[in-house]
């Protein structure tokens, strides 16, 4: 149960912490280089990473979790809802993770990011590639900070398990660790 709320988690915050501080242009190439992909909303799908998170950490021993773009899309848009994001679409290509929402503060805004993700001494660790708020790129000392803050808070939720591998594919995202 905990292990979903690892992935909704990463996601969610990055999501929010697009909006800080993004109020310089800066190189936003990655970001708005990577079209968004098309995923598809079912109630399944978001089923679908419930159910594997809780077989994952119910065991006893050491775990593999593996997740689709469309699960975590889908539980985003259908199980975490009436917060200030909305729209939400994740997708995943080979070692980067991309998301893309509307963010309700002071006004509708389009953002957008992309992360990569690396287990450091048997913690999740995010690494922010490049963070937009309607087009205009977040400077890179906001975007460090926000980095740290979200690793603080991941480390915090992912505490009961030692992670062993975190892997971004074409589609998916692997996580393999064991409980503490």
């Amino acid at each position: 149960m905990r292990c979903r709320g690892v992935v909704v988690a990463m996601v969610v915050l990055c999501l929010l912490g697009v909006m800080v501080g993004c109020q310089t242009p800066a190189d936003a190439t990655l970001c708005a280089g990577q079209p968004a992909r098309e995923v598809a909303v079912s109630s399944q799908a978001a089923q679908s990473l419930s159910d594997k998170a809780d077989a994952a950490t119910s065991q006893e021993q050491s775990f593999r979790l593996q997740v689709t773009e469309q699960e975590v899309t889908s539980y985003l848009a259908l199980q975490v809802s009436g917060g200030p994001v909305s729209q939400a679409v994740v997708w995943f290509t080979p070692q980067k993770a991309y998301l893309q929402g509307q963010v309700d503060m002071a006004g509708k805004h389009q953002m957008k990011g992309a992360f990569s993700l690396e287990v450091r001494e048997g913690k999740l660790a995010l690494r922010l590639l490049c963070a937009t708020l309607d087009g205009v790129a977040m400077p890179g000392l906001a975007l460090n900070t926000l980095q740290q803050g979200l690793n603080a808070t991941l480390s915090d939720y992912a505490s009961p398990y030692r992670w062993d591998e975190a892997q971004i594919g074409d589609g998916t995202v692997l996580l393999v660790g064991q409980k503490q």
